[in-house]
């Protein structure tokens, strides 16, 4: 077979096939190993998860932040909002497809982890695919959130106590999240307001807990005797 020398541009005669050009640099969104005869070769073709600049032997895995769907790419793209793209720059896989934001949390574009963001203190969330901050929930009156990251409340306001909206104490301390309850009224488990002792009772001390515990009888006195309670 006739085979064309590159370099000294001589004729010879070999009963060998003819070798693989070295020099063969790959186009963009492909990747040629040393050895190939194509710029485009149909085995090395750009998989999803990576991108394949020109003239590269391998190909790239999509760094964290990024991600890549398609087949064939330059470049990869920057993870969307409410996503998070964990990439790879030790192993050979990149991102292809990028995963929902979990509950708890909140990814903003270019997100690397899905556990970067926790929505804070006083907050929570239960849905997949938050992108804000401003997107957590306060955490509603009766509960508290003592922790971030929570996808529920962590639970009922303790007893004696009233919690407001974005509570993160279930005995709040007097601010604007919530008290210990005052004189005259009572506060059962996850109370988110003040409930006044019933009729014919009465409650002197602070923080009561449900009426039929806390709330006390009045009494009726005449000429300075306890006649009956009402």
């Amino acid at each position: 077979m006739l085979c064309l020398d590159r370099v000294q541009l001589d004729i010879f005669v070999s009963q060998e096939p003819c070798p693989p050009h070295p020099w063969m640099e790959g186009q963009i969104g492909y990747y040629c190993p040393h050895g190939q005869n194509s710029s485009q070769p149909a085995d090395y073709i750009c998989s999803p998860g990576h991108m394949c600049p020109a003239g590269r032997p391998t190909q790239i895995p999509c760094p964290p932040g990024t991600f890549q769907s398609l087949q064939g790419q330059a470049e990869c793209s920057l993870c969307p909002a409410g996503y998070f793209c964990a990439g790879s720059g030790t192993v050979t896989e990149g991102t292809s497809i990028p995963v929902p934001c979990p509950r708890g949390y909140y990814c903003p574009a270019g997100s690397e982890s899905g556990v970067s963001f926790p929505c804070p203190v006083g907050t929570f969330n239960g849905q997949l695919g938050l992108s804000r901050k401003d997107q957590c929930v306060p955490c509603p009156p009766g509960k508290y959130c003592s922790s971030s990251g929570l996808d529920t409340p962590t639970g009922n306001c303790s007893p004696g106590y009233v919690c407001n909206l974005g509570s993160s104490l279930s005995e709040p301390v007097g601010d604007s999240t919530g008290r210990r309850c005052t004189a005259g009224l009572y506060c059962p488990p996850g109370a988110s307001h003040m409930e006044p002792c019933p009729p014919g009772t009465f409650g002197s001390l602070e923080g009561l807990i449900p009426a039929y515990v806390a709330c006390l009888r009045c009494s009726i006195w005449m000429n300075g005797t306890n006649i009956v309670g009402v």
